[in-house]
């Protein structure tokens, strides 16, 4: 009896040992690694030494052992769902393999990590590791798992790709109306979609098309301080909003507008 009792306490002594490095991982030694099933959010961050780590929603993305990794957690923050995969490359023929319904996994899987976050207005992620293709995907939630809804393909070193020249659907008056005052750049594209071109000269005036046939331009100012507040928050940017929000508006025909009525707009 002794004996089985001994041999109990020092099988129970392993798996307690077992369960304490089981989130911990040998700088000096590659004999131990990370079982990120056994893991919890701060666990990740503790261990995880990764240039290109990255946090969104409810998912980790980083690189580990030279794999592309993704850990989703569930609500007390302890991961519940894990995957590695070989680097991928983020090129046009892989970007057109993701359908719409794909989980987060599946894209990782085909293009690699994300690199910032999307837009303010939406759940979204850019993938940016190629040297000028940006894939911009949109997610629907469900269930807290992120499954593709869209994507769009930009050139990140183009500012002329964060416009709509040849848009079709144009907004009407009554949504450019919607539009107030110190709204985000994101949430005014929530509203009328892409603006059709900058016509600022050193400054952000962007102008939309309307279905009148008339035009509703917006000028902006970039607020630097919330963009680098942000930026050190988070250790990430998100790309291409540039934190710019709506300071005047303006309804008519470039170059002769008239400011925007603040009567007719209802605005303040």
């Amino acid at each position: 009896m002794k004996k089985a009792a001994k041999s109990l306490s020092i099988i129970s002594s392993i798996f307690v040992l077992m369960t304490i490095v089981s989130c911990t991982n040998d700088n000096n030694s590659n004999s131990i690694s990370l079982d990120f099933n056994n893991c919890s959010k701060d666990d990740v961050r503790k261990y995880i030494d990764s240039s290109d780590y990255f946090e969104y929603s409810n998912y980790s993305f980083f690189t580990y052992e030279n794999k592309d990794v993704v850990l989703k957690y569930d609500d007390l923050d302890n991961v519940c769902q894990y995957e590695s995969f070989n680097k991928a490359t983020l090129d046009l023929n892989n970007i057109a393999l993701i359908n719409k319904g794909d989980n987060i996994f599946d894209v990782v899987s085909k293009i690699g990590l994300p690199s910032y976050e999307g837009v303010q207005t939406s759940t979204s992620l850019d993938f940016a590791k190629s040297v000028t293709i940006l894939c911009r995907i949109t997610f629907d939630e469900d269930n807290l798992e992120m499954l593709v809804n869209n994507y769009e393909i930009l050139d990140k070193d183009d500012p002329e790709a964060w416009f709509d020249e040849n848009k079709t659907i144009l907004p009407t008056l009554k949504m450019a109306k919607k539009v107030k005052y110190g709204m985000s750049l994101d949430e005014v594209v929530f509203i009328l979609g892409k603006p059709q071109r900058d016509v600022g000269s050193g400054a952000f005036i962007y102008e939309y098309n309307l279905s009148d046939g008339q035009s509703f331009y917006t000028s902006l100012f970039n607020n630097d301080e919330l963009e680098k507040e942000y930026e050190e928050t988070h250790g990430t940017k998100i790309y291409g909003s540039y934190f710019l929000y709506v300071t005047r508006m303006f309804y008519g025909t470039w170059p002769n507008m008239t400011e925007t009525l603040i009567m007719t707009f209802g605005m303040y």
